[in-house]
């Protein structure tokens, strides 16, 4: 929501989702919520972790490439490739 200026008086709203009307697929639209890309990266990692697999924080995908054997991936820390 914005104001106009100096005032409390609304000036408009904007939404960060798409204003929808709920439906038989999706029944519940809830537009007051909203998750932190913080607490949205530990609920991510958590559940990641039911699958056995692991973040590596400070790391980045520098390649992959994808042959018929599989997926070879190039990953880099600090500016090292490891």
């Amino acid at each position: 929501r914005s104001y106009k200026p100096g005032k409390l008086e609304p000036l408009g709203e904007s939404f960060v989702a798409p204003q929808m009307e709920p439906t038989p697929v999706i029944p519940f639209v809830r537009r007051d919520i909203a998750i932190g890309q913080q607490l949205l990266g530990v609920i991510l990692r958590r559940h990641l972790e039911k699958f056995s697999c692991f973040v590596e924080m400070s790391t980045e995908l520098r390649l992959f490439e994808q042959s018929n054997e599989g997926v070879t991936a190039v990953l880099g820390r600090n500016s090292i490739l490891v």
